[in-house]
């Protein structure tokens, strides 16, 4: 289901709207792009540099070092990255626009005259709320995305869910790896590697609003995150390593743009932590509703574009897990199932509230070796 971010109404050129993780309220930090950024004088320090200096402030200003013998030098204005932004509880929480003109349609039709292999991942929730947006299933959707793209100047439109399969794969053995660390008297404990683990529970690390919210106000809980890539930071690793030497391109010259429902996944694209030597592994994040607005900005008929054929090895087929949030609950426990417990799960999970519609808990009955008479939830 696509994110409550993108429930408001957006443009190009309207200011973003993040999940509320990403406005906190409560650290009284507010500061619009115009004022000046906490960060605003880059002070460089030598090895075995201990002499005490103080900062002045000019009336025009401009930031001096004044050392200990009266000499004045002057400091160049700190460049404040993207990276800087999302390492502290500035501005980026509450100013939004700041983000970046990178993450743009201007700046993906920018790209386009270039030159360079335009590849686009599709991601199943965008797919889903324009089926329903124009009445059409998402295979249908998919197609004419294709078209659409592929009109534009894009060579590759991608289906993310290959890249949410790898995720997926990589977040149940992660999750593995730290239970079997966790319970090392059970048997099925000791069928498998359990070195290096983190403790349980194991959060899932795709949703970069919740990701920005513990870095900024929970730190204790970063242990916890799962190591695994997201869909788009897999997809991204494809594209940019796999699909680029396959068509003798070096990464730079491959531009990545990933169509997303939520525009936090800009947010994630923008970290340094995915990218490669230098090179980001997504170039663009597309929200579902920038999409629409490219398609108006354009004066196209969405309904009546032609359907062209996939890019894809399962044809006409969509990959997919069930389950929502992108299904890691049910194929971690389904997973869980048959390698911790050597047990078929049930073909449903039954799922009960605990605080509202999206807090929910799941559970596996386990009958013992030990105890067979008996059952252990788990």
């Amino acid at each position: 289901s696509s994110s409550s971010s993108s429930s408001s109404s957006s443009s190009s050129n309207s200011s973003m709207s993040f999940s509320a993780g990403l406005r906190l309220g409560d650290l009284n930090d507010f500061i619009s792009p115009s004022q000046a950024c906490m960060k605003p004088v880059n002070v460089p320090k030598e090895d075995g540099d201990t002499k005490a200096a103080k900062i002045e402030i000019r009336e025009d200003g401009t930031y001096v070092e004044v050392a200990e013998d009266g000499k004045q030098s002057a400091l160049k204005a700190a460049q404040i990255s993207l990276a800087d932004c999302l390492a502290c509880s500035g501005c980026i929480t509450s100013a939004e626009s700041v983000l970046i003109t990178a993450q743009s349609t201007e700046e993906f039709l920018k790209q386009i005259q270039t030159g360079k292999t335009i590849a686009v991942s599709v991601s199943p929730q965008t797919r889903a709320s324009l089926a329903v947006h124009f009445n059409l299933t998402p295979l249908q959707v998919f197609k004419r995305l294709t078209t659409f793209f592929k009109s534009l100047g894009a060579a590759y439109v991608l289906d993310s869910n290959f890249g949410l399969e790898v995720s997926l794969l990589e977040t149940a053995a992660d999750f593995l790896c730290r239970y079997r660390a966790a319970h090392p008297a059970e048997p099925a404990a000791n069928s498998g590697e359990a070195t290096a683990a983190g403790p349980l529970p194991l959060f899932v690390s795709a949703c970069p609003g919740w990701v920005c919210y513990a870095e900024k106000s929970h730190a204790y809980a970063l242990q916890h995150l799962s190591s695994a890539k997201s869909a788009q930071g897999v997809m991204g690793a494809i594209v940019k390593q796999h699909i680029a030497k396959t068509i003798g391109k070096k990464p730079d010259q491959v531009y990545h743009v990933s169509v997303e429902p939520c525009y936090d996944k800009k947010l994630e694209a923008s970290r340094e932590d995915f990218s490669t030597n230098g090179v980001p592994d997504v170039d663009t994040v597309l929200a579902t509703l920038e999409v629409v607005d490219l398609l108006n900005q354009t004066d196209t008929d969405f309904k009546s574009l032609s359907e062209s054929p996939l890019d894809t090895a399962e044809g006409d087929t969509l990959l997919g897990q069930p389950g929502s949030s992108g299904g890691y609950c049910e194929y971690i426990m389904r997973r869980a199932a048959r390698e911790l417990f050597n047990m078929e799960p049930p073909r449903e999970f039954s799922y009960r509230t605990i605080r509202n519609t999206d807090f929910r808990e799941t559970s596996l009955k386990v009958r013992p070796a030990c105890q067979p008479g008996s059952w252990i939830i788990k």
